[in-house]
């Protein structure tokens, strides 16, 4: 039980182009700012662009309306859009949204954050940079350390985010150079924009952490597995619970039955169960009625633990 799975990192599929793939999430509550205390936060997949959103409240058509006005009115329909499994983001009225503008609205599983690790990240730099202006008013800071991660060069491609958007640098405050005298027409801009985005397109993606791997060989024939409590434990509370059934096996997560509910859990959360058979043929006498007592009494130095293994006990 003190080792828990953990399996191989799957590297995300580069999409086709700015805007495709977008990982949104929340970030709050935060200090009260001009009356709000939340933040809807928004990461393209492929070019890094982010986009921080204010927020009084995190109500479902709060949070649907917000991403409408603030990232589709702007940057397009994107192909996936990628949540955690937060109520908001798991309401109809984004199902609703995402139905009409043909978006394909994917989950992560409960409890491993990894799965949205983009925007995950992104949260730890905004905060981080929002503390380093000291300023209790973050609703005024935020559109300047946006402007500052947007210009600054990804170790990953050496391009910046606002390169792989615009084509260009975008000109930031007290830059005092004069307007270049020479034009570029604007289709040789769109040529060179085209040709700069086919080689951003096929870099490859870094990895920022490793890991030590281990995967029970058992999870991939057994019938019943544990899962991990990833919530704040009780004293003495066991780490997993179960067993629940296995109803299908994919290659980062399982389908399980949880209370006659189908559940995608992690693999990293689960561990295999050993459950012996109950039933027997008929005709046939179990090992516990060969252990029972002359006078028909159950031996009671022997029992079963949760996984379904014999313990003797000391007599």
């Amino acid at each position: 039980m003190n080792r828990h799975t953990k399996t191989k990192l799957v590297e995300f599929e580069v999409p086709s182009g700015r805007f495709c793939v977008v990982h949104i999430d929340l970030i709050g509550p935060l200090s009260p700012s001009r009356g709000n205390i939340y933040c809807l936060t928004c990461i393209d997949r492929f070019s890094n662009w982010m986009e921080g959103i204010p927020l009084d409240n995190i109500s479902t058509d709060t949070v649907a309306r917000a991403f409408y006005s603030n990232w589709i009115a702007r940057f397009g329909t994107p192909h996936k859009l990628i949540t955690d499994r937060g109520t908001q983001f798991r309401s109809e009225t984004l199902q609703t949204l995402s139905k009409i503008c043909g978006i394909k609205l994917q989950h992560t599983t409960a409890y491993h954050p990894a799965c949205n690790g983009k925007v995950e990240r992104l949260h730890k730099t905004l905060k981080t940079a929002l503390k380093a202006h000291n300023n209790l008013s973050w609703i005024d800071t935020l559109p300047t350390v946006l402007l500052g991660l947007r210009t600054a060069i990804q170790e990953d491609n050496n391009h910046s985010i606002e390169q792989i958007v615009y084509g260009e640098c975008l000109r930031l405050p007290g830059e005092c150079f004069s307007e270049p005298s020479i034009r570029t027409a604007s289709e040789s801009f769109a040529n060179n924009l085209q040709k700069q985005m086919e080689t951003v397109g096929r870099r490859t993606t870094r990895r920022n952490s490793s890991r030590h791997i281990f995967v029970n060989k058992d999870l991939q024939n057994c019938s019943h597995v544990f899962q991990r409590i990833d919530r704040v434990e009780k004293q003495l509370e066991s780490p997993y619970e179960g067993p629940f059934p296995v109803i299908e096996r994919k290659d980062k997560y399982f389908t399980i039955n949880i209370e006659g509910k189908h559940v995608n859990v992690s693999l990293d959360r689960l561990k295999p169960a050993y459950i012996l058979a109950e039933d027997n043929p008929k005709g046939t006498t179990t090992d516990h009625n060969k252990l029972q007592t002359s006078d028909n009494k159950p031996d009671l130095t022997q029992k079963q633990s949760r996984t379904g293994r014999t313990i003797r006990l000391p007599v």
